[in-house]
């Protein structure tokens, strides 16, 4: 029976036209058995197949007009997949939208509007794509009090060392980034004044009792110094997140 599907799917992948799509449909509908036990299986397999069939194209359609809703019906592709899922590994074709549809596509993306719809219809959540900094600066940047969540899908692999500021959002957005906050400030900081003393020549008159000191080669480990004692501040606010009430934990901790 397996070798009497086999045999007649081929016609039906490669009919072009309404007409041989019904011939071909037909033909499988026919059993081609003598035996009335074979019949009544290729009979029941095929109500069983079309049923499947059936069903999973309702449910796509039904999920294209969700997705659709989802987004307020704005223009965009409609891909059978999504690009940040596993099969966005493939190419970007007229039927498929991949990985790399921004490079592909970069001609004619957003020539109409700074902003469309991606609505896939077999797997992936419906998405809207824009390219306005303003908006990405509103969703990306706002914080603990921003009306834009991040979804636990795309910081999964973030999470895989724990919760961090790049993959929270609320309280516990809130609670990194008062964590993580003096470990950027202070090199910043230290830059400024690092700045201001030079402006004053101070730096000069280290350089010249230095070089008269040790020689001209050791001028520039006054700024080799400075950059040695940015990183290990940075690096201790970093590592103090261990007796902190985090998830993060130091590598090798």
């Amino acid at each position: 029976m397996i070798s009497g599907i086999a045999e007649y799917l081929p016609s039906l992948a490669s009919a072009n036209t309404s007409a041989e799509v019904f011939q071909a449909v037909s033909r499988l509908s026919n059993p081609p058995f003598q035996s009335p036990v074979l019949r009544a299986l290729w009979t029941d397999s095929m109500d069983f197949f079309f049923t499947l069939v059936a069903v999973f194209v309702t449910s796509r359609v039904i999920k294209l007009f969700n997705g659709l809703r989802t987004v307020n019906h704005i223009p965009g592709y409609r891909p059978p997949f999504t690009p940040l899922g596993f099969p966005g590994v493939l190419p970007t074709r007229w039927w498929n939208t991949g990985l790399d549809v921004h490079f592909v596509r970069r001609h004619d993306m957003y020539k109409e509007r700074e902003y469309m719809s991606l609505v896939p219809f077999i797997s992936g959540k419906p998405a809207i794509w824009s390219n306005n900094l303003d908006v990405a600066k509103q969703v990306e940047a706002g914080g603990a009090r921003g009306l834009f969540f991040k979804p636990d899908s795309s910081s999964m692999a973030l999470r895989l060392w724990g919760t961090n500021l790049a993959a929270s959002n609320g309280e516990a957005w809130r609670k990194h980034r008062r964590v993580m906050g003096p470990a950027f400030n202070i090199p910043n900081r230290m830059g400024k004044d690092v700045r201001s003393l030079q402006r004053n020549g101070f730096w000069r008159g280290v350089g010249n009792e230095t070089r008269s000191r040790r020689g001209p080669s050791s001028i520039h480990n006054v700024q080799g110094s400075i950059n040695h004692v940015e990183a290990l501040l940075a690096s201790w606010h970093l590592l103090s997140l261990e007796h902190v009430d985090l998830d993060f934990r130091a590598a090798g901790s």
